[in-house]
């Protein structure tokens, strides 16, 4: 394996800070689609806020492990906090 130039050593040092903030940008942003969600705001709704596709939205509340509800149940809970104020 040759030795990388100093070049190289800062381009891949400067890709890897990339990637750390990335991941915690998107840890971040996980978290705030599940607290919306939780909230109870609609996947479309969630997505026109953060400006991504529902399905996206659908795949990080998925991979948090929570089901997404439908659109009468959203409507629901939001009645109910609607009910409270």
């Amino acid at each position: 394996m040759a030795d990388l130039t100093k070049e190289e050593k800062a381009e891949n040092s400067a890709a890897a800070k990339r990637s750390e903030e990335n991941t915690a940008r998107g840890l971040s942003q996980n978290a705030k689609v599940v607290d919306l969600f939780n909230s109870g705001s609609s996947v479309i709704e969630i997505a026109i806020d953060m400006g991504m596709n529902p399905i996206r939205v659908q795949n990080k509340l998925r991979a948090a492990g929570i089901d997404y509800r439908d659109h009468q149940e959203t409507k629901s809970i939001k009645e109910k906090q609607d009910d409270k104020n």
